[in-house]
């Protein structure tokens, strides 16, 4: 009886024993999260990546940043390509945060359908010249929204930014960014219904075409310059709407080539070495009569107009 009783005993303690050390694993690991994060050209992965002990890849500290986190670039550095699967941060402010990569996507995103991923002064580098340059500079298959502020994206075998992200009402967000260099668009867009996108203040050249937009998507480009592309500038497909208001179209194979709904406000459509606008398979090109549509060959027309209200 005596040696059943201390075995009996003994077992409630090893499980209190085993719970605690449970809890302290847990607890531990949540404190290894940080809201913010660093990672510098000297840095090291094995780092807590802190101010003091930054860490020196993107993907080194990912992992160390809880959802929602920011990730800074301390100085100048090749952070390295990376697959971000929450909301997050990147931003390279002040600094020369690049991102060098072969073979594959530069980043890819494939976080929860209402996660928001931000990144923000990065240079992403395709390496185009390289014998296996990068595939994409950006590749979103799934979030709720993204926003890319103020990159350079450039150097890559298909697209630019490629957004076919399978969340339900996904947004996509471009503002202050060079893309250009790529063999498929600069920006393509081929997501679920209702998808939304918004390109301001963006240059997109010498991409095979300056942005295409497919089925469901609606797309705003605003103040932004699409030029030597060597397809069309602006291609857009059955069942995709795009707006431009303030764009200038110039130096493309096509200007806006239109399968779609495409309306014209305030905007400058010049200079391609083929039409300045054609539509196709019932597509449609609106204008506000307030555009600059000269000098193509030919300029083309638009298929109606709309009055300024």
């Amino acid at each position: 009886m005596k040696g059943q009783d201390m075995t009996c005993s003994r077992f409630p303690l090893c499980a209190a024993l085993a719970v605690l050390a449970t809890y302290s694993c847990l607890t531990h690991n949540a404190r290894a999260q940080a809201t913010r994060t660093w990672i510098s050209g000297v840095g090291d992965d094995a780092n807590p990546c802190s101010r003091t002990a930054p860490c020196k890849t993107f993907a080194g500290a990912i992992s160390k940043t809880v959802a929602h986190g920011e990730i800074n670039v301390m100085d100048p550095g090749g952070f390295g390509g990376v697959t971000i699967t929450k909301s997050i941060t990147f931003d390279g402010q002040g600094t020369m945060a690049s991102i060098l990569v072969t073979g594959s996507p530069c980043i890819t995103i494939n976080a929860g359908d209402t996660d928001v991923v931000t990144l923000r002064n990065l240079s992403i580098n395709g390496l185009q010249d390289h014998t296996t340059p990068a595939t994409y500079g950006i590749r979103i298959l799934r979030a709720g929204v993204v926003r890319i502020e103020n990159c350079v994206i450039f150097g890559g075998t298909t697209n630019g930014i490629n957004f076919q992200s399978t969340s339900p009402n996904a947004a996509l967000y471009v503002q202050k960014c060079h893309i250009y260099g790529f063999d498929g668009a600069g920006i393509f867009i081929h997501s679920l219904a209702d998808a939304k996108v918004v390109v301001t203040d963006s240059e997109i050249e010498q991409c095979a075409i300056g942005i295409q937009a497919h089925a469901g998507s609606n797309t705003m480009i605003r103040t932004s310059l699409i030029t030597q592309n060597n397809g069309a500038g602006v291609d857009v497909g059955a069942g995709a709407s795009v707006t431009l208001e303030g764009a200038q179209v110039s130096q493309n194979g096509t200007g806006i080539a239109s399968a779609g709904d495409v309306t014209l406000s305030d905007s400058t459509v010049t200079g391609q070495t083929g039409a300045g606008l054609s539509t196709s398979a019932g597509g449609s090109i609106l204008t506000y009569h307030n555009n600059k549509i000269f000098g193509n060959h030919p300029d083309g027309n638009p298929t109606g107009s709309m009055p300024l209200r």
